[in-house]
């Protein structure tokens, strides 16, 4: 009786050795195959993912090149699809907003981004996405796998918030950042760089370490070091 306990607990650790191995194999393979992708740099990409912004900077004044300003229909579908190059003071900065857009009424979980108010009325938003293509879907879970590249869009706000509000109906809410000149310029130039890098350096987007919230909270972060926890929806 002891020597058949004996030989079942053998088979099983033996089993349960085997059943590791091949976990941790698998785990292995995955990372590697992982590690492996490249970010795709060309693609049939969503209309208003299409054009890459990219940013000059001449001393005080940067110029801000594919700003989206496109036109869309009732169900969001662009109609008329614009970009146009500006020129921006940078010493003019006058504030800086965050905007929210809950994924649904009441949820925790949303798209961030943040617009940039300069005298004399001229705004400049910045939202953080996964460039998509055509054929395909957002999801959590394939953010999280190497699907999609990291993008950040110049846009005007009245592409990156009528959309929303007045034609999606989303609920859309405006605050503004408790930020001087200064910082938020310095705020303003880091994310211009690194959108610039992105332009030479394709990065992927990743649902929890680098979606809108989490790549906002990095930069921020640059600015008041601690304000914001790097992971988050």
């Amino acid at each position: 009786m002891k020597n058949h306990k004996t030989k079942t607990k053998t088979k099983i650790r033996t089993f349960l050795k085997s059943l590791l191995i091949s976990i941790l194999i698998v785990i292995a393979v995955f990372i590697i195959w992982q590690a492996s992708l490249k970010v795709p740099t060309e693609g049939d990409w969503r209309d208003t993912l299409k054009v890459l912004s990219t940013a000059e900077f001449h001393d005080n004044l940067v110029t801000v090149k594919n700003v989206r300003n496109f036109q869309y229909d009732a169900d969001a579908n662009p109609t008329v699809e614009a970009y146009y190059d500006k020129t921006y003071d940078l010493d003019k900065l006058k504030k800086v907003w965050y905007i929210t857009e809950p994924f649904n009424p009441g949820s925790a979980f949303a798209h961030t981004f943040l617009s940039f108010e300069f005298s004399g009325g001229a705004f400049l938003a910045i939202t953080i996405e996964g460039r998509l293509t055509k054929e395909q879907k957002y999801s959590a879970i394939d953010g999280t796998l190497r699907t999609f590249p990291l993008m950040y869009i110049a846009a005007d706000e009245r592409d990156a918030i009528f959309v929303r509000a007045n034609i999606l109906k989303a609920e859309v809410y405006v605050y503004p950042l408790k930020a001087n000149q200064k910082d938020g310029r310095l705020l303003l130039v880091d994310m211009l760089n690194r959108m610039n890098d992105l332009s030479i350096h394709p990065a992927w987007y990743n649902s929890i370490f680098a979606n809108c919230t989490s790549s906002i909270a990095k930069h921020v972060n640059k600015i008041w070091p601690g304000t914001l926890p790097t992971f988050d929806w």
